[in-house]
């Protein structure tokens, strides 16, 4: 093997060792990126600090606003939505990770259920539409814990 040879075998080298560390440094990269942003990515939101859409409105959705703590002194927001015929029965709904529980289309979803007789306490998670806080596993947990009290009250 002559001078070429070994040339060209260390430029080999080098670039791969150049690609591995470039691997490495994005990977590495990727890891902290979803780490820091975990939450975000997890728990993507949508605030209504300035009121809910007019989806309910549009539905004619009769709805009352109500407001309650949690454990850890989070305001959370919620509608109560009354059945079209007189019912004892409740239905706790949370909504999933994202939007607020006005997004798209949850309210037909309420209308729908309201239909065949069922009240209805759909409740925002905390850092969702206009309830107070920054969402976390362990603060979800208290949230549905808080909702659930409120309506055995």
């Amino acid at each position: 093997m002559g001078a070429q040879g070994l040339e060209l075998r260390r430029i080999v080298r080098w670039v791969a060792g150049a690609v591995v560390l470039l691997a490495t440094a994005a990977l590495v990269g990727a890891i902290a990126y979803v780490r820091i942003h975990e939450a975000d990515l997890v728990f993507p939101r949508e605030a209504a600090p300035g009121g809910y859409p007019p989806a309910a409105d549009s539905l004619r959705l009769p709805y009352s606003t109500v407001a309650f703590r949690t454990a850890d002194s989070v305001l959370l927001w919620a509608w109560e939505i009354p059945a079209t015929r007189p019912s004892g029965i409740w239905v706790l709904l949370c909504h999933g990770q994202t939007g607020n529980l006005a997004t798209t289309t949850r309210p037909e979803y309420y209308a729908d259920l309201r239909e065949i007789g069922v009240n209805i306490l759909a409740f925002d998670w905390r850092g969702f539409g206009a309830s107070e806080g920054t969402p976390s596993e362990e603060g979800l947990y208290r949230d549905a814990t808080a909702a659930y009290e409120y309506l055995r009250l």
